[in-house]
């Protein structure tokens, strides 16, 4: 089985349109090229997913406008990208966008995947995080304790869409989440006081945005419009995105997020076990993995929360 090849058309749109040219054409198209592959039906669904995500972060980045057409701008895209993904996920990230390239015809991706796994990922500094909470206060009160949530204990898209409300355990006096991973098995995470009354001002309001009795059982986190589940991860990146567009940080994704709150922990000195548990690794960093997160040119900052008179998180840098 071989995938459908993109015409001379679709080839020609390329240089005028940019990689926004090619998001119909490879829809469909390409889920065929893995399988015909040989890959199995797992790998080839991971390979259309990131293959589709490198060229959603193309569209809405903007910096690299010449990867489908010239070389060079194509390998430094093969090797930025990578970078906001999770470390653990990055070779087989860049394995996805090599069998794009393939499958589009247009050479071979000369990127070491040594040199991918070197990139520290990126993650927010104080005032960018702070900017992030303004920006999604602004937007809802659903945003502002999404963003909160993420920036405090730093899950995974599919953990935040599983939260229901019987997941969060809130009080005056502290609360937790019960985070459920992509296998199943679950974790109960700690929040600061201040997200916790973030979390109180959110179920308050979804209350009298599903009404009293629909408030008592759901999701946690709603859509905004039929009120329901959040049901794709992809709708999770597209929120992260448009709310770091509006605090002014191009290629805001989740991954980021979670990569800022893992350099955090480790800037207070948990252990690599501590980490691995609190963030709901199935392994344990290794000490090259821990060093990109604690990068000698980014000084190691904890960073305390409190609770300003208006609720907003307060993110003070100590270095």
């Amino acid at each position: 089985m071989e995938a459908v090849r993109l015409t001379g058309a679709d080839l020609a749109r390329l240089p005028l349109g940019g990689p926004a040219a090619l998001e119909g054409a490879m829809r469909n198209p390409f889920r065929l090229y893995p399988a015909g592959q040989g890959f199995a039906p797992a790998t080839q669904t991971t390979y259309h997913k990131r293959a589709r995500g490198i060229l959603k972060w193309l569209i809405r980045v903007d910096t690299h406008p010449e990867a489908l057409t010239d070389s060079a701008a194509r390998d430094d895209a093969a090797l930025d990208y990578p970078s906001t993904t999770t470390v653990a996920t990055r070779k087989v990230t860049l394995a996805a966008i090599r069998a794009l390239y393939e499958w589009l015809g247009l050479g071979p991706v000369c990127v070491d995947s040594s040199a991918v796994d070197r990139a520290r990922p990126p993650t927010l500094s104080g005032d960018e995080q702070s900017r992030v909470l303004d920006a999604a206060a602004a937007r809802s009160a659903r945003d502002y304790a999404l963003m909160v949530s993420w920036l405090d204990v730093g899950p995974r898209p599919s953990e935040i869409r599983r939260l229901n409300v019987d997941d969060a355990q809130l009080s005056a006096r502290g609360g937790r989440l019960l985070l459920t991973r992509p296998d199943g098995q679950q974790r109960w995470v700690e929040l600061t006081q201040a997200s916790t009354w973030v979390l109180l001002g959110w179920r308050t309001a979804r209350a009298t945005l599903l009404g009293q009795r629909r408030a008592k059982s759901g999701p946690l986190f709603v859509t905004l419009t039929r009120h329901g589940r959040i049901q794709a991860d992809q709708s999770l990146e597209y929120i992260v995105g448009e709310i770091g567009q509006d605090a002014s940080i191009d290629g805001l994704t989740p991954w980021m997020l979670r990569a800022t709150v893992k350099t955090r922990l480790y800037a207070e000195d948990l252990s690599a076990a501590e980490v691995a548990a609190r963030m709901g690794q199935t392994y344990v960093d290794s000490p090259q993995v821990r060093a990109l997160y604690l990068h000698p040119d980014s000084p190691a900052t904890a960073l305390r929360r409190a609770a300003a008179a208006s609720g907003q998180l307060s993110f003070d840098l100590e270095v």
